[in-house]
């Protein structure tokens, strides 16, 4: 994935369709040669143990990728991207009997509101 300046992306869940675990999944940013990104708040993956990770009232959850901050409201669901290339990868361990059937949505272009 290549963002540019000022580029938003968004991965939404819809409600009941977080990566199917019994134990916990991650969303984890590498920089263009690999390795683990890192940014002024250490933010470099976000998952369902992440602090103050809330859903969206529908029970939806999104997770904001930008290299700007998407808002104190969004902050929690924030994953700090560079202004160049990177790599998203989903982890998911201790996987559920129903992770055969399940499909990852794509991760969007959006414009983010403050």
């Amino acid at each position: 994935m290549n963002a540019a300046n000022n580029t938003n992306y968004l991965m939404h869940f819809v409600k009941g369709q977080v990566p199917p675990v019994k134990g916990f999944w991650s969303l984890t940013m590498y920089d263009k040669d690999g390795f683990l990104l890192h940014d002024a708040i250490n933010h470099y993956n976000i998952g369902d143990r992440a602090l103050g990770l809330k859903n969206n009232p529908d029970g939806s959850l999104d997770i904001y990728i930008s290299s700007k901050n998407p808002g104190q409201a969004k902050e929690s669901k924030w994953l700090p991207a560079p202004d160049g290339p990177f790599t998203l990868l989903l982890r998911m361990y201790i996987l559920d009997d129903s992770v055969g059937q399940y499909r990852i949505l794509p991760v969007e272009k959006v414009v983010i509101n403050n």
